[in-house]
């Protein structure tokens, strides 16, 4: 009895061996890729890719011809949505916290080079940004600001040029900087607080100053050349903000049919900035010059149908950017127009008149980014990836919805198998 007791034991402790019969090999296997839900994106000038960043901390390019994954790469941690790719091979990625700046290589996605921030032993910052050099006059070069601790970096090799430690900075929510020429203007601030710190490098010197807002700020915030532009709390304001001097207007004297709402959005140009009301319910895109960092802002157009708008590139005939309306009569459609940041005119269109069902129409557009490359006839073309509210990501181009891909499965995290109730016989002869 206690042998066959023993003999039981140790069935029981074997290891369960699951089996398939021979002809079921193969089919129940799939396999489905994905990036995830898209939350930035940059499209190739010259290469027909796009360079995404996704809410599930992956970097990837995929294919413009069809929208197949060209290669991608899982982080440890989130990414900040402002990566560089005006590198002709590289791609550089910053982490949301500063921990680290990587460059990956367009082609393969292969780690080209990776720049620690700050020592392990640090306390971690709160926030970071990066930017790069946007003229020539002050040499090819990134600066990267991950809390108090602004690095400057060689984009070809990550090579540290200078840095410097800005203390006010620690503390802050909120950083950004900004290279103009030779200068590097840095910002920082807290959500809720008047208050915004600025500091200037320009060579060796270091001059630090503080501008206080007449009103609370908010988190939406574009970087121009040497100013903040901050929307205020409670929207109804924009505020530009320069390392002395802060000036916040009113939205109802700069662009009185623009409503103030949570989904604001302030983006940067080269002349100035854009609001866009990214709603289909108020919708509306006001295009503004900034002269002067002391003097308020000038509407340059008010673009009334527009539901999102994508950020600006540069081309031949100027800066665009692609603002996003319904099309047609029943709104299925959409269209695409491209518009001079500086005047507010258009040179291109682009209307696909069918793109969902009628019922679903433009609602769930939540953003789109503008590509150029250049035809046979040697002008610009442009196409447009459009990013909606349930991870579906497209590209639309000449009159067409080139592909779609729906990332919503990639932000599963978890699963359950279950089994569907058979047919009955009446069920299946239906």
């Amino acid at each position: 009895m206690a042998a066959s007791s023993r003999g039981l034991v140790l069935l029981c402790l074997l290891p369960v061996a699951l089996a398939l019969f021979e002809d079921q090999q193969g089919t129940f296997d799939w396999y489905k890729s994905f990036v995830g839900p898209v939350t930035s994106a940059n499209l190739h000038s010259s290469k027909p890719r796009v360079f995404l960043a996704t809410s599930q901390n992956v970097v990837a390019s995929l294919n413009l011809r069809d929208g197949a994954i060209s290669w991608r790469k899982l982080l440890q941690e989130p990414i900040d949505d402002s990566f560089i790719v005006e590198d002709p091979s590289l791609f550089i990625t910053l982490s949301s916290k500063g921990n680290a700046v990587r460059a990956w290589d367009q082609n393969d996605g292969g780690l080209r080079w990776e720049r620690a921030l700050v020592p392990q032993s640090a306390a971690k910052p709160r926030a970071a940004a990066i930017a790069r050099s946007q003229n020539s006059a002050g040499g090819d070069k990134i600066a990267v600001l991950a809390g108090s601790s602004l690095k400057v970096l060689d984009p070809s090799t990550g090579t540290v040029t200078q840095k410097k430690t800005i203390a006010s900075f620690a503390d802050e929510e909120f950083v950004h900087v900004q290279l103009d020429g030779d200068q590097i203007y840095a910002f920082a601030y807290s959500a809720g607080s008047t208050e915004v710190k600025a500091a200037t490098l320009h060579g060796e010197e270091l001059v630090e100053a503080t501008a206080t807002a007449t009103a609370p700020l908010s988190s939406h915030v574009a970087v121009g050349a040497g100013y903040l532009a901050v929307l205020s709390a409670d929207s109804a304001s924009l505020c530009i903000i320069a390392p002395a001097s802060a000036t916040c207007t009113a939205l109802s004297q700069l662009a009185p049919e623009l409503k103030p709402s949570p989904q604001l959005r302030v983006l940067p140009t080269a002349t100035g900035v854009l609001l866009a009301a990214n709603s289909k319910d108020a919708p509306g895109v006001a295009l503004l010059s900034v002269s002067s960092p002391a003097a308020a802002p000038t509407l340059i157009s008010f673009l009334p149908a527009a539901i999102t708008v994508s950020p600006a590139v540069r081309t031949e005939q100027g800066e665009v950017v692609a603002v996003i309306s319904p099309a047609g009569a029943s709104g299925a459609g959409v269209r695409a127009s491209v518009v001079l940041t500086g005047s507010g005119k258009e040179v291109y269109q682009d209307t696909v008149s069918q793109i969902a069902s009628k019922a679903q129409g433009l609602a769930g557009v939540e953003g789109a980014y503008l590509g150029t490359y250049r035809k046979r006839d040697k002008g610009d073309g442009f196409r447009v990836l459009l990013l909606w509210q349930d991870a579906r990501v497209s590209l639309m181009q000449q009159g067409t919805l080139v592909w779609s891909r729906d990332e919503g499965l990639g932000a599963v995290r978890t699963s359950l198998f279950v089994d569907l109730p058979a047919h009955s016989g009446a069920e299946a002869a239906e």
